[in-house]
């Protein structure tokens, strides 16, 4: 039922993405995956229904609510992200990264949240292995993960795996500078300085080297 219902916004209601027409508490139980909690007969959120779709397995109609939604939206980079994820992966690939991805979800939100998450962490692995973009996506989510388990040394060596793979990709600064950020986590200073400068050096137009340059001057 909620996949028809959803289906039916497509042919039937304006997309809208301003901010006074988001239900604040719907975005706070979609970043927690409480997504049972989210009246579907409400919503006039587009990117909201963007994300109810895909957490359901409906990427092809996901993906048309993404790419209508306008580069003003401050929802935009968000649906830019999606729209990379969806374009050029298989169904059973997607939908095994939405499985981790609401696992990692709930894990920051209800009881047995380490088990979540390592439910999680055993999918993004086999993920990461694949042949394909869904590869790279599954790095940035587990580096996310291992992170919030507190795991940083295994977060640091999942950046060192994706900045080898991934040298050239978009979000290589930002693996670089999360890197930099997890050996400040466990103490390396110096090791941060030195991926800090790189930043510097190999990406001056990033908008990470701005965050770099802060955390040099620290």
């Amino acid at each position: 039922m909620l996949l028809i219902y959803l289906l039916s916004f497509i042919i039937n209601v304006p997309l809208q993405t301003n901010k006074h027409n988001v239900i604040s508490p719907y975005r706070e139980y979609l970043s927690k995956g409480e997504l049972e909690k989210i009246d579907i007969n409400t919503i006039k959120d587009t990117f909201l229904l963007a994300e109810l779709m895909y957490f359901n397995y409906d990427f092809e109609n996901a993906l048309k609510f993404y790419k209508n939604i306008p580069s003003f939206s401050p929802d935009c980079n968000d649906a830019l992200y999606r729209i990379e994820l969806l374009n050029g992966n298989t169904k059973e690939d997607l939908t095994n990264f939405a499985n981790a991805e609401l696992l990692y979800r709930n894990g920051t939100s209800r009881p047995g949240g380490e088990d979540k998450f390592d439910k999680s962490i055993e999918i993004l692995k086999k993920l990461k292995l694949r042949h394909s973009s869904i590869n790279l996506f599954s790095y940035i989510l587990l580096i996310d993960i291992l992170e919030s388990k507190k795991n940083h040394k295994e977060a640091i060596n999942e950046c060192k795996e994706f900045l080898i793979k991934f040298e050239d990709a978009p979000k290589t600064p930002e693996i670089l500078m999360k890197e930099g950020t997890l050996y400040e986590k466990i103490g390396n200073k110096k090791e941060a300085i030195k991926i800090y400068n790189q930043i510097l050096v190999k990406y001056p137009k990033s908008p990470v080297s701005a965050l770099a340059r802060l955390a040099l001057e620290e």
